[in-house]
């Protein structure tokens, strides 16, 4: 596989018209707000995108909510603000905890941090999983994707004092839901036998009592799947030697056994060396790759300009068999 960017209508500095109103971008797709780990889906035929949110300037992630973006044109982004938000709820200039619907998006009280997003689409409900830190994963439940959220278990989904899911690093969680309606999360980080796959129960928020290990060459983090006819893709994070780029294996069934195939995506010159999470859908008959780099904080001059990722959107396309 391969990306190309996608051609720009529209200036690459986006224009707030409103709160929650339109924005017409380029790359990156929304620039009033730093953005990070996106989640695409389409729900609606929309294009949603649910990204991490770094505050400016910070050191290190102190990532307690999550910013939700939308298009139907690739052209034209709407803004939803920030639709989820966990415990410690401090305001940092952007409104944090207030969503689109003016009330407290605080969902899960119990969390202190919500790490990079994964989303699952079922029966017309998205269900949202989010990392506290690296120690667990919880879940969320929304009719669509502006939310509201609530959390329907008030703890944790995926636990790390439970031996069987733990990980290294129990983050970076991937919802996938297969043809068949059977329905995974996939997790995990730092090193290679550290990556995991969960099959959930038909509810979404309850597990399989075994968790599957996946061997995966320079394991990082960013565990994501999709599916293109009929195989299996699982993209990830590689480790920081010499650069940490998105790779992917392949497969005849969602719990593997996979095959190593290569670099979907080389780490993007604005990343400064630094990490990248990536997320790939197919929308109206064309595939797409969501990832972050640092363009807007380098462009911006912004100290810690690691800490401020933004997010693209690219055009992807298959190789000939």
């Amino acid at each position: 596989m391969s990306h190309k960017t996608l051609k720009a209508m529209f200036a690459a500095i986006c224009t707030l018209v409103c709160a929650a109103g339109v924005v017409k971008a380029d790359q990156p797709v929304i620039s009033h707000v730093y953005t990070a780990d996106p989640n695409a889906f389409v729900f609606n035929d929309r294009i949603y995108i649910i990204c991490s949110h770094d505050i400016a300037n910070q050191r290190g992630y102190d990532l307690f909510d999550y910013e939700l973006v939308s298009t139907d044109d690739l052209q034209n982004w709407t803004d939803h603000g920030f639709v989820f938000s966990v415990g410690r709820n401090h305001d940092f200039g952007y409104g944090r905890g207030k969503g689109p619907y003016g009330e407290d998006q605080t969902v899960a009280p119990w969390a202190g941090h919500c790490y990079a997003p994964g989303t699952a689409i079922r029966d017309g409900k998205v269900y949202l999983y989010f990392p506290d830190g690296g120690s667990s994963i919880g879940v969320a439940v929304a009719d669509k994707p502006e939310g509201p959220y609530k959390d329907p278990l008030g703890k944790t989904l995926i636990a790390g004092n439970v031996s069987n899911y733990a990980s290294r690093w129990l983050f970076d969680p991937a919802g996938f839901v297969d043809d068949d309606g059977r329905a995974f999360v996939y997790y995990g980080g730092n090193g290679n036998d550290q990556a995991r796959i969960i099959e959930l129960n038909k509810d979404m928020i309850s597990l399989h009592p075994q968790a599957i290990h996946l061997n995966v060459p320079k394991f990082f983090e960013a565990s994501y799947m999709h599916k293109y006819k009929g195989k299996y893709y699982f993209s990830y994070s590689t480790q920081f030697s010499p650069t940490a780029n998105i790779d992917y294996l392949v497969s005849d069934s969602p719990t593997g056994p996979f095959e190593y195939k290569g670099t979907i995506l080389d780490n993007p010159k604005q990343n400064l060396g630094n990490n990248n999470h990536a997320s790939i859908i197919e929308y109206k008959g064309h595939w797409y790759i969501a990832y972050h780099d640092r363009k807007l904080a380098i462009a911006s001059n912004l100290r810690n300009k690691s800490d401020s990722r933004c997010v693209n959107l690219d055009e992807m396309f298959y190789k000939s068999p």
